[in-house]
């Protein structure tokens, strides 16, 4: 969810992915800039071994597997993408 208001400023917030269904595979942009790069890297770094309890988590990192876990496998994979589209 993006908000903007007048003079105050830009937010954008990623609603907690707890109620979704297990599986959920995201596409590694967190950053939605439409390329997988270094900031797409660390942040995915900063949620790694976080699962759909965690405050941290994000979907977007869950690139594989079939819990909502962000483990060795989704780092792999955003590592394979590295420079690529998402």
């Amino acid at each position: 969810m993006r908000i903007a208001t007048f003079g105050r400023g830009f937010w954008e917030i990623y609603p907690k992915a707890g109620g979704s269904v297990a599986g959920i595979l995201g596409n590694g942009d967190f950053n939605f800039d439409q390329v997988i790069d270094g900031a797409d890297l660390v942040r995915e770094a900063a949620v790694f071994l976080t699962t759909s309890a965690d405050a941290d988590y994000s979907a977007i990192g869950n690139l594989t597997g079939t819990t909502n876990t962000i483990d060795s496998a989704d780092l792999t994979q955003l590592v394979v993408k590295l420079g690529g589209r998402p």
